[in-house]
């Protein structure tokens, strides 16, 4: 392949190279700090010997296998071999990095160094620069990316994958199991999943605004890709629907037979990727496409160490998990609408930018991939991430509210918005209390909290509870809130729960209009009382009044997986313009590609992990059949 030619000054590139400094005098010995992390306190070990860093153990955390990895490996050698904490996070695990740094940050003041001089960057050096050949670069090493990267590697291609976290995964790492229809599974046990009646009522639902032609492909590679996948380490069974409300419905999901060894699984995938004579390259960060004559032919990319990487090749593929961990872009898709945010981190519109710049069609057929409703994370975070029972949050009594269909839920307008029942599906809830802003309220009065913190909703009549992992209630029928009232005392310190004696006391305390408040009290008071809610059909078992003050509102809060979309393609996945034409050379695979869906995430289940590792699949089909031509 022709080398690109290029004249630039690297001086003026952006990248911190650190070498070491003083640290002040340090007295040598063995101390042990602990700082916050992502889910928790994470306790650091830190060994001063002749006044330097000498070692660096890190003795407990709690944060998620493969996830965290990364950060645990390498920012305590970072440290040590630069003897200072001005250390770049590995993305992805940004709060893990910069809990393991506040805790060596702790010890050092206990060792008396001079903290605030380890915290300053030394003088910029100049940059390194490579060049590295390749067919395919693959972008992003989640379930799209590695599919697409096993695929070509498997076809004969000499495959660079890039991921700008420190351990592979995205969004993929997050997920249970994948769907499939025909599967040898479904079949195996008798189980009739049609993908002819599964595409139909997929289409119906999405009232035919999507690629018809991607989406009936990717509904018969579907089974393939189960078996494809076990070929290849992964142990999939096919379980029952995963949301009770989804009982009865087509059984598509196909689980991780082991959830702890979801990270083994991929990695042992990725192998195959370096048996084949391909590259992975980790804490790489994709800057920009190359492109000559309007092909695109390669990446310029960025490594830990400031490094420049010029990668040229035939194709590229862009699988970087879509924009849903940039609130910028989740802003510039929603309008400004408020979501917790549940990914990896990394998922920040990268391949959107780099295929706009290429000449794609800037956030086609972009959506959030809203699914669920929860407390803001924010203010579950500041209650105490994990507390000891091992609960979220540390205010969990409180949360179940952001699931309990027993309440008035009112949005940022003081009016009812849907059925409170609505939250016994992930998809429904999340996208009615998106339509309404993002966040709602949750109402309920003295004789609720009372009941609830006695005995669960039961006490009040409710003998079933929304269920998003068998077994789990999010809102327990049948025992106790437990410190439901100590715990609002907490929600309401941070802003999460509000209190008032009446319902203008509370409007106010909320910051929404009072007037409009009481009115929608008054109206769904009478439903209660007649038994009837004839707009929304809402169960009369959930129909509890609110009308014995003090009363109470906690804030709930739209939860987003990711964002879907951004970048438009054909329907065999090359990157096209907005006029429909190819960008030759580059492909999209996973979530930064929204042309199965409307723009709602569809009921059925698996459906987002299972479009990951097929698009993956079809993507790579498709540049090595054009690369052969």
């Amino acid at each position: 392949m022709k080398s690109i030619l290029r004249s630039l000054a690297v001086l003026l590139l952006t990248a911190a190279v650190f070498s070491g400094c003083s640290s002040g005098k340090m007295k040598d010995g063995t101390y042990v700090s602990s700082a916050d992390g992502h889910n928790g306190p994470i306790k650091v070990e830190t060994v001063i010997k002749d006044g330097a860093i000498s070692e660096i153990h890190i003795l407990e955390h709690k944060e998620t296998s493969g996830i965290s990895d990364g950060a645990i490996e390498r920012i305590p050698h970072a440290i040590i071999e630069n003897q200072s904490l001005a250390i770049d996070t590995v993305s992805g695990a940004t709060m893990v990095s910069k809990g393991i740094i506040a805790g060596v940050a702790e010890s050092i003041r206990k060792a008396g160094g001079d903290v605030d001089k380890l915290m300053v960057p030394l003088s910029k050096q100049d940059v390194k620069t490579e060049e590295f050949e390749a067919d395919v670069i693959v972008i992003g090493a989640g379930g799209a990316g590695a599919a697409a990267a096993v695929t070509a590697a498997e076809g004969g291609k000499k495959v660079l994958l890039l991921e700008k976290a420190g351990n592979p995964g995205g969004t993929t790492i997050m997920a249970s199991g994948l769907f499939a229809t025909d599967s040898y599974q479904q079949k195996a046990m008798g189980i009739s999943v049609p993908t002819d009646e599964v595409y139909q009522e997929w289409q119906e639902y999405c009232s035919w605004l999507n690629d018809p032609v991607l989406t009936w492909n990717f509904f018969k590679k579907s089974a393939s890709t189960i078996e494809w996948l076990e070929e290849r380490g992964y142990e999939l069974e096919l379980v029952a629907n995963v949301q009770k409300v989804h009982e009865g419905q087509w059984q598509t999901y196909h689980a991780f037979k082991d959830e702890t060894k979801k990270m083994d699984y991929l990695k042992n995938l990725l192998s195959l990727v370096e048996k084949n004579g391909g590259t992975i390259m980790y804490e790489t960060r994709a800057l920009r496409l190359l492109q000559t004559d309007g092909i695109v032919t390669g990446v310029e990319a960025q490594k830990a160490d400031g490094t420049v990487l010029y990668a040229n090749a035939e194709a590229v593929v862009l699988a970087t998990g879509g924009f849903g961990a940039s609130v910028e872009v989740m802003n510039r898709v929603t309008g400004g609408a408020h979501f917790s945010l549940l990914n990896s981190g990394t998922q920040t519109g990268d391949a959107i930018a780099m295929a706009t710049s290429v000449g794609g069609d800037d956030l086609a057929g972009a959506f959030p991939h809203s699914h669920g409703v929860d407390m803001p994370f924010d203010i579950i975070n500041a209650a105490g991430i994990i507390d000891d029972r091992g609960a979220r949050g540390g205010i969990e009594s409180v949360n179940h509210f952001a699931n309990y269909p027993g309440a008035l839920w009112v949005g940022t307008g003081s009016r009812r918005f849907a059925s409170e029942a609505i939250c016994y599906d992930s998809a429904l809830v999340a996208n009615a209390t998106y339509a309404a802003g993002g966040n709602y309220y949750v109402i309920v009065d003295q004789k609720s909290v009372d009941a609830l913190e006695e005995g669960g909703s039961g006490m009040l009549g409710i003998n079933m509870s929304p269920e998003r992992l068998a077994g789990q209630e999010l809102a327990p029928t049948r025992t106790p809130w437990t410190d439901l009232t100590k715990q609002f005392e907490t929600a309401i310190e941070l802003g999460g729960a509000f209190k008032g004696n009446s319902i203008k006391e509370l409007a106010e305390a909320i910051g929404i209009d009072a007037e409009t408040l009481e009115k929608t009290v008054d109206s769904y008071n009478e439903i209660c009382k007649s038994g009837v809610d004839e707009q929304y059909q809402k169960d009369p078992m959930y129909l509890i009044p609110v009308s014995e003050g003090p009363y109470y509102a906690v804030k709930g809060q739209t939860v987003a997986l990711g964002g879907l979309g951004g970048i438009r393609t054909n329907s065999r996945l090359n990157v096209t313009r907005a006029d429909g034409s190819i960008i030759p050379g580059l492909y999209a695979a996973g979530n930064d590609v929204n042309e199965i869906y409307n723009n709602v995430y569809p009921l059925i289940e698996g459906v987002t992990c299972g479009w990951a590792f097929n698009s993956g699949r079809m993507a790579g089909e498709a540049l090595l059949e054009d690369l052969s031509k």
